[in-house]
């Protein structure tokens, strides 16, 4: 990935830029939030 960019949406890590190999546009999650589980 080349030219990239990095954001945090809904607590999750998000890269978003260009595969170095074709070009296109891609998107990547690198670190997901992470929610405490119900308490059944």
């Amino acid at each position: 990935m080349i030219d990239y960019n990095g954001s945090e949406k809904n607590g999750d890590l998000v890269l978003e830029g260009s595969c170095a190999k074709c070009g296109h546009q891609v998107v990547r999650v690198v670190e997901t939030s992470e929610t405490k589980p119900p308490n059944n």
